[in-house]
Formats: C-alpha cells, structure tokens, sequence
C-alpha cells in the first residue's frame, strides 16, 4: 500500500487551529454534562468523555475554564453525562451557546443529587465528583459512577467539526437472518479477533 498525501503538518504550540483539526480526525461522541450546585441547573455540550476505569467505574470529561458554568460544575458534588442520540443535534448546539437559561422548556427529570437528566438521550452516567486536574486552559473532572441507564437508539457522533452517524464499517461481516424463535444472540467467528474480544468479556463480566 502506498503511504498517504500529507494534508498540513507543524507545531500546534504555534498553530491552534491546525491541532484542532488535527484532533477532529479522531471521532468521538456527544454529550451534554449538567450538574445542580444551590439550587442552580448547569449544562455544556463536549466530546470529551473517555472511560478511566472498570474498577472502580470512573469516566473523565474537561470543561474550559473560561465557560460561564466553570464555578459551578467545580463546586458541584456530581454531574450526570447525558449521551445524546443522533436526533439531539439541535439539544447539541443548544447546550454549546450561551443561552442565559439553557434548561428552559427542555425536557429532564431530576437524578442523583436531583442533577437533571436530559430526557430523551441515548444513556445517563450519575456520577460523584472524585477528583480534579489541572489540564492547560481547561480542567480535567474525573468522576465515579453511581448509576448508568441506556436507551434504545442510536448515537450522534461528531468528527472532523460536523456531526456525523455510526454506520457499519463495509468490511464487518453481515449478521445471517435467523429464524424468529431463535435466541436474537449474535455469535463472532470462532479465533476470530472478535470472538476473543468477546471471550475475555464474558470472563470479565464472570468476575
């Protein structure tokens, strides 16, 4: 196979844009994190959840600290990441501007610690505030999940600064048709990469 074109290449110390768009090439997920301090709702569109931890269970996010709800979320006890489903774009940008009151006539029932939940997205982490870091011109929020809930659908991806879907990769094997009376299990092929993946998951998941 022959080696790429390079597109842009130089020193994000002196190009921001060019690590933004950088960066963009790894595509993520969305999320909407809110979080309630004295009675005051705080919500903010990011795509930098990442999971830390099985054992125990800690997911990560950074908020930049220059945002308007920067004090609450770092005196907050908790927040609750909301992973919105590909129809949630426009909850997405909602989240992203500066709305004065980025709850109004949004649909959410209260969590843990009553931190809103956004009705509607594709799953919620309630999680405890376990520690903060010093991450640049944002703060790194490590938290411990207390609760996880998921929905049916499917996820809004963002990548490359649009948002995007999730779609099956041409290359995946096409799941066979099986009769309805069936159990709907989808088995990997044997000492197939997939399958070894899935092995070590059900040991896991036995523990």
């Amino acid at each position: 196979m022959g080696s790429l074109k390079m597109i842009e290449k130089g020193n994000p110390a002196e190009d921001t844009r060019l690590f933004r768009r950088c960066l963009g090439f790894f595509g993520t997920g969305v999320a909407v994190i809110t979080t309630r301090h004295h009675g005051k709702n705080a919500g903010a569109t990011v795509n930098s959840v990442a999971s830390v931890s099985l054992e125990p269970p800690l997911v990560l996010w950074s908020i930049s600290r220059t945002s308007r709800s920067f004090d609450i979320f770092q005196n907050a006890e908790g927040f609750v990441i909301n992973i919105l489903a590909k129809n949630q774009v426009d909850l997405s940008r909602h989240f992203a501007s500066p709305a004065p009151d980025k709850f109004a006539q949004i649909a959410t029932t209260p969590g843990w610690n009553d931190i809103p939940t956004i009705d509607g997205a594709l799953a919620h982490i309630e999680c405890q505030s376990e520690n903060s870091y010093d991450g640049g011109d944002h703060v790194i929020k490590v938290g411990r999940a207390l609760n996880v809930c998921t929905f049916e659908g499917d996820p809004l991806m963002f990548v490359q600064g649009r948002y995007a879907v999730a779609v099956d990769h041409p290359g995946m094997r096409v799941r066979p048709e099986v009769p309805k009376h069936t159990e709907d299990r989808w088995e990997p092929v044997p000492n197939s990469m997939i399958s070894l993946i899935t092995r070590v998951n059900r040991l896991l998941l036995q523990k």
